[in-house]
């Protein structure tokens, strides 16, 4: 009787253990820093520079820039995040930098997977990821989508903190 009971309980522990569910963000996801040093031109020129380093073409990816409210919007495709291996498949995502005097905001919006024949909002894979269809791919998606945006993050918070733009016009 103990066995039996001790079995039973050893096997409720394992499948509460594997019965934890994934979350991801809803969207809009925000991230927020505080630069007391730089001002709100800095940042906006600093996150111009990134965005030049690090896209192909800048000017195919910005959408909207205007330095008066600190807005620059850019569309572009996550290339490291594809839901499938399949050829002409893609994610697209909007980010908007907004900053003012001494801080910053980046907000992901509107992320989509995207084909020829299919495009599914970031929002209906979290539907999957709580179970169904494609639940295991569902969290895979997610999980490799805020894994780049958090890349995305890290890169712009470390190219904005060197002020690689206001310091670096003395060569």
């Amino acid at each position: 009787m103990k066995k039996l009971l001790f079995t039973i309980a050893i096997g409720l522990v394992g499948m509460t253990a594997h019965a934890q569910t994934d979350t991801f963000p809803d969207l809009p996801i925000e991230h927020k820093v505080t630069i007391d040093s730089m001002s709100k031109e800095e940042l906006y020129n600093s996150f111009l520079v990134w965005v030049g380093r690090n896209f192909n073409s800048a000017n195919n990816v910005i959408q909207t820039q205007n330095l008066e409210t600190g807005t620059i919007i850019v569309k572009f495709i996550m290339s490291s995040v594809p839901a499938t291996k399949i050829a002409g498949c893609n994610t697209h995502c909007t980010m908007e930098f907004n900053c003012k005097d001494g801080k910053y905001r980046i907000v992901y919006s509107n992320i989509h997977y995207k084909t020829d024949y299919v495009d599914l909002p970031y929002e209906k894979y979290q539907e999957y990821a709580k179970g169904g269809m494609g639940k295991g791919q569902s969290v895979r998606y997610l999980t490799r989508i805020n894994e780049e945006i958090t890349l995305l993050n890290n890169s712009i918070d470390l190219s904005l903190k060197t002020k690689s733009v206001a310091k670096n016009n003395d060569w």
